[in-house]
């Protein structure tokens, strides 16, 4: 029987400015940041990804029903995509890994409905698609290493079989992932490393940190590879 492919975007389009500022955080919020999801489904789209896989998911913690979608981001989905949506960020303010894993959890049952999933924050804008669709055509563990941060995989786009990731999700307490501060990479890592998935240190797509000099979304310069 033929393998079920989802891709899963993962978004938490709506931060409070306020709430990063207390902790020092430098983060993406408002307008812009809205903007940065507009620009990283465009990259989709264009590079028709959508149509490489089964379904699409879309995910978001900040949105509490389709009707707060923005136009645009729906405009830019597949006619067929299934929304799991929320308004529920408490954990993500405290620690992003404690919050990725809280949205995976809670999209459980929806992920289950499929045999392999390909997961990417729709933030980032995907420079190298073919990734994405060797990934649907013959699926298998991919992950994204960095050859300056050993022992550790890229969160922003990674792609499993759903039992193995439920499986994973299992042996994560995200009250731990908070109270003792633990980046999820090397969460990971650990767990995946152990079924030798396929792994990339090059970079497939670019994300946008220039909002931390408080460059303009347009700037070329606002942007780096990951």
């Amino acid at each position: 029987m033929e393998n079920k492919t989802v891709l899963l975007l993962n978004s938490s389009m709506f931060i409070s400015q306020d709430y990063f500022k207390k902790r020092n955080i430098s983060i993406q919020w408002g307008s812009q940041r809205v903007e940065q999801y507009i620009l990283g489904l465009s990259s989709l789209k264009t590079n028709n990804v959508f149509n490489s896989f089964d379904s699409t998911i879309f995910t978001d913690n900040t949105i509490k029903n389709l009707s707060k979608v923005p136009y645009k981001i729906k405009q830019l989905l597949p006619e067929n995509t299934i929304y799991s949506l929320s308004k529920n960020n408490k954990s993500g303010k405290k620690n992003k890994g404690a919050g990725l894993v809280e949205n995976l959890k809670n999209c459980s049952d929806l992920i289950s409905k499929f045999d392999y999933i390909f997961y990417f924050e729709p933030r980032l804008i995907i420079q190298d698609p073919e990734i994405l669709v060797s990934f649907s055509e013959e699926p298998k563990k991919v992950f994204f290493s960095q050859s300056e941060q050993p022992g550790l995989y890229r969160t922003g786009h990674f792609g499993t079989d759903v039992k193995s990731l439920n499986n994973f999700l299992k042996t994560q307490d995200i009250n731990k992932i908070i109270e003792e501060k633990i980046t999820i990479e090397y969460e990971f890592y650990k767990f995946f490393n152990k079924y030798n998935p396929i792994e990339h240190n090059h970079s497939i797509s670019r994300r946008n940190t220039g909002y931390r000099y408080k460059l303009k979304i347009d700037d070329e310069d606002a942007y780096e590879n990951y």
